[in-house]
């Protein structure tokens, strides 16, 4: 018995310290991402304000996306425990997906922009106008947490993992939502917690937790489907 509960720490031990590294990997990658976003928070003249989302439209497809997409990438191996786990995991999904997330985070930081932009002009009408664009703003996020970790899953062209999103998120609306809720409220928890715990080691469980949910989903969607 106490050989099994000295197995299970040690085990629990050595995800938590290579979460923890490729949390940290993918912080310090994103620091001047990180960085933008706090000057975005403390910003007060406007046109300061208007260069800095302009940089943030820059770094999302050139920087934020890839590296978040090879943390997604490195913490699915450690998930499925798909053999050997080496950090270099890190950056070799990096280099290899950077294509892929480049375009991602391209359509995203566009559409946003568009959404974002209307929600602005619109700042001052019925909430009835600006709420279209608010809805559209949450179900791009949504699309696009979804897409990164198909575009994790399945080595296949980018047009056929969207519309997998598609789908699931059409046949799926209420797993689509709610793991997508959780990603957003442990994110939210940690960092309330402590910006330490978050900078450690937030993303990586988050990311964790949820893709377990995700393969879970997909595997019970492919049971249900040979049946």
């Amino acid at each position: 018995m106490g050989g099994k509960v000295y197995l299970a720490i040690n085990e629990f031990s050595k995800l938590l310290l290579q979460l923890i590294v490729l949390n940290v990997v993918w912080f310090v990658i994103n620091m001047p991402f990180m960085a933008t976003m706090i000057q975005i928070g403390l910003s007060t003249e406007t046109s300061q304000l208007y260069i800095l989302l302009t940089l943030v439209s820059l770094l999302l497809p050139v920087l934020f996306f890839p590296s978040l997409q090879a943390l997604i990438s490195s913490t699915r191996k450690l998930v499925k425990n798909d053999g050997s786990f080496s950090f270099s995991d890190f950056f070799r999904s990096f280099f290899s997906g950077y294509k892929n997330s480049f375009v991602i985070g391209m359509f995203y930081a566009g559409l946003m922009t568009l959404a974002g932009s209307l929600v602005y002009s619109l700042r001052d009408s019925h909430f009835i106008f600006w709420l279209l664009p608010v809805v559209v703003i949450f179900y791009l996020n949504l699309a696009a947490f979804n897409l990164l970790y198909f575009d994790a899953h399945y080595d296949m062209p980018l047009s056929w993992k969207f519309k997998q999103v598609m789908v699931l998120i059409l046949t799926k609306p209420v797993f689509s939502l709610l793991n997508f809720v959780f990603f957003i409220g442990i994110q939210y928890i940690i960092f309330s917690l402590s910006v330490i715990i978050f900078i450690l080691f937030g993303t990586a469980v988050t990311i964790y937790s949820t893709y377990y949910l995700f393969l879970w989903k997909l595997k019970k969607i492919k049971n249900q489907q040979t049946h």
